[in-house]
C-alpha cells in the first residue's frame, strides 16, 4: 500500500510509473506476508488509475472481488479471505474504480460507456442517469 500512496501523493522527483514497476517485480516474486484489505486495494485501484492502467485496475478487481463471486456470495465480505462481516462498505470499491478509471464516467453528469477490451474481459458497460433537479 506505501507504494500505492506514494502514486497518489506524488512527492517531488518521483517517477511514478517506475516505482510502479519496481512494485510489480517485487511482488511477482513475493507474495506479502499481511495481504492489503478491501480499503488498501481501493487505495492501489486509485493509483492505478492515477498511472491510466485500466488493464491493471479490472485485473486486481477480479483478483480479489471476483474470488467472492465466484464463491457465491451477493455481498462484499469485510477481508478477502471471508472473515469478519459478511456484507460490507468496501463492496462500492469496484464499482467506483470501473466508474472512474475505466469507463471514465461521472455519475454527477450521467450517460453511457462501454470498454474492451480491458484487463482479460471482453467489455465493461455502464449507465447512469443524470441526478434529479433539486426543488426550490
Amino acid at each position: 500500500m506505501g507504494h500505492a500512496l506514494a502514486v497518489l501523493a506524488r512527492p517531488p522527483g518521483l517517477n511514478a510509473r517506475a516505482l510502479w514497476r519496481r512494485f510489480e517485480a517485487w511482488r511477482a516474486e513475493n507474495r506479502p506476508a499481511i495481504p492489503l484489505s478491501p480499503f488498501g486495494k481501493f487505495v492501489t485501484l486509485e493509483a492505478l488509475g492515477a498511472l491510466g492502467r485500466a488493464d491493471g485496475v479490472v485485473e486486481e478487481i477480479l483478483r480479489c472481488w471476483g474470488r467472492m463471486a465466484d464463491a457465491g456470495s451477493d455481498t462484499a465480505w469485510e477481508g478477502f479471505d471471508g472473515r469478519g462481516s459478511l456484507c460490507h462498505g468496501w463492496a462500492g470499491v469496484p464499482i467506483v474504480a470501473l466508474m472512474r478509471h475505466v469507463l471514465r464516467l461521472d455519475p454527477r453528469a450521467g450517460g453511457r460507456r462501454r470498454a474492451g477490451p480491458v484487463g482479460g474481459v471482453e467489455w465493461i458497460e455502464a449507465q447512469t442517469a443524470p441526478p434529479a433537479p433539486v426543488p426550490p
